[in-house]
Formats: C-alpha cells, structure tokens, sequence
C-alpha cells in the first residue's frame, strides 16, 4: 500500500504535470492567434523581458516538483487552501481567455491604427484592468504550497512581482492607444477589483437575465 504522504506527493506532481502541458497548448493556441492578429495589422512588441518570463514559468514548476520531492506533504489545510486557490485561479484565466478569444497573446501586440484592436470590456474586464496577471500571481503562489514548496512560491512570486512591474506598464502604453480600451476598461483597478465597478457589474448582470 502507498503511504499517504508518498500519495498526497504523486497527486501534486500530476497537478504540475497537467499546468505543464496546459501552458504547452497556451502557446501553440498563442501562435495561431498571433497570426490572425497580424492580418489585422497587429506587430509582437519586443520584450527583452518575455524570456524570462518564459524562465519563470517553467522554472517555477521545475522547482516546485523537486523542493516537494526533499520535504515532507504540508499539513492536509494547507494543501486544501492553496488547492482551492488554483481552483480560484484556473477559473479565472479560463474566463479571461474565453472572454478575450481570438485577441489573447502571450506577447504584447501593437497596432499601427488602434481601431484595428478588439478590446474585450465584458466578462472579468468589468471589474479589473487585468484579470488574467491576477490569475497568474494567485498561481504561482498556490501551485507549489500545495506541494509544500514554500521557497519556490516565494521566489516565483518576487519575481513575478518584478516581472509585471515591467511588463504591465508597457502593454497598458499600446492599449491606452485604443479610445475603447480608455473608456471602458482603464479606469478599472489594475489587479484588485473595486467595490464600486463590484456593484455596477452585479447589476448588469441581473438586468441580462
């Protein structure tokens, strides 16, 4: 029979395995939208910093599954939370990416005449500037603590931390090119929800129904 904690480990690398190849599907679905973006006169902005980003992610995974295979499973609670947090998470970066359909792109895109950009103003962009680096910062924590790889969801979550600090400010620069995007979506909180646009979104939802 396999001991609990043996088991509860084997759980949590599956959990890492499946984010692996879920973010492996991301970036082939990230192509092809990055295609029909370009028919539409959208450019990749250059990132110095996208490697890196690429560093992290993997990395973080990387590093979870082997801190998690030196250290003994965290308490039951603890795997619970930081499980229901990535629940939490996943949920959120699947409605974002449904809500932003063909305009989603792991990389920035610019365009030449901002009337040529989708903007996406319904579903968690009522409430938040960016819902989906809000998923990422929940997962990058949650992910590994469930593991017990406490040192890992630390230094995944500094440096994610720097990581956005660039990144957001840049993409915000092209988006805030787009009148739509100005109106609509920036004066939303950039990664909380504010109580107000809380309220609005809630009573437009009760007056679709």
């Amino acid at each position: 029979m396999i001991p609990v904690a043996a088991h509860r480990q084997y759980v949590f690398f599956g959990i890492c395995a499946v984010v692996a190849i879920e973010r492996g599907v991301e970036l082939l679905v990230s192509r092809r939208h990055e295609r029909a973006l370009a028919a539409r006169g959208g450019a990749v902005v250059r990132e110095p910093l996208f490697p890196w980003m690429v560093v992290l992610h993997a990395g973080m995974l990387v590093a979870a599954v082997v801190e998690a295979a030196l250290r003994p499973p965290p308490p039951a609670w603890v795997a619970v939370v930081a499980g229901g947090a990535l629940a939490v998470a996943v949920a959120l970066r699947i409605w974002t990416l449904a809500t932003l359909g063909a305009s989603w792109s792991v990389h920035v895109t610019a365009f030449a005449d901002p009337r040529a950009r989708a903007v996406a103003t319904g579903g968690p962009y009522q409430v938040v500037r960016h819902p989906n680096y809000l998923a990422v910062i929940i997962e990058l924590a949650a992910l590994p603590l469930i593991g017990g790889a406490v040192v890992t969801a630390v230094a995944a979550t500094v440096a994610n931390a720097l990581v956005l600090r660039a990144r957001i400010p840049r993409e915000e620069a092209e988006l805030s090119r787009s009148a739509v995007w100005r109106e609509a979506v920036a004066p939303r909180g950039r990664l909380l929800p504010r109580w107000h646009d809380l309220a609005r979104a809630k009573v437009r939802t009760a007056g679709a129904r």
